[in-house]
């Protein structure tokens, strides 16, 4: 996979810049990224336990922007709800409008990061040259 995370300044929000070289993996990287911010130790905690939660996210919407924002909120309230961290999505249809992924995860006791949600404030979904890039601003 190859995407990159970059948290963008902003005044009272959490700003991000994911860049992936299919729109698939854009959304993937978008919504791994989130636990990274929700648990900064996701990678070691990775290593130690495993991805025991499994969950089928289904999201449909009427723009691609749409879509971004209630993913990662549809994965931030299961997050909410089960007190866990979601650092893994299998993609499994990915469409202007529809969404269907599995999206792995593990319980943690507290979240390093309380992300209230996605917004739509700033967001920007670009494409050139087979490269993406989303700018998503989160409401801490």
């Amino acid at each position: 996979m190859s995407y990159q995370l970059k948290i963008l300044n902003h005044p009272a929000d959490l700003r991000i810049e994911v860049e992936a070289s299919s729109l698939e993996e854009l959304f993937q990287g978008a919504i791994e990224l989130m636990a990274s911010l929700l648990y900064k130790r996701v990678n070691e905690l990775v290593k130690k336990k495993k991805l025991s939660l499994e969950k089928d996210i289904n999201i449909e919407a009427n723009s691609l922007e749409q879509l971004m924002v209630d993913s990662l909120n549809e994965v931030l309230s299961l997050s909410d709800i089960n007190n866990a961290i979601f650092p893994h999505c299998e993609i499994n249809d990915l469409k202007d409008n529809k969404l269907k992924a599995r999206i792995l995860g593990i319980k943690v006791k507290r979240f390093d990061l309380e992300i209230k949600a996605a917004t739509y404030y700033g967001l920007k979904i670009e494409t050139n040259n087979r490269q993406y890039k989303a700018i998503i601003t989160f409401d801490i």
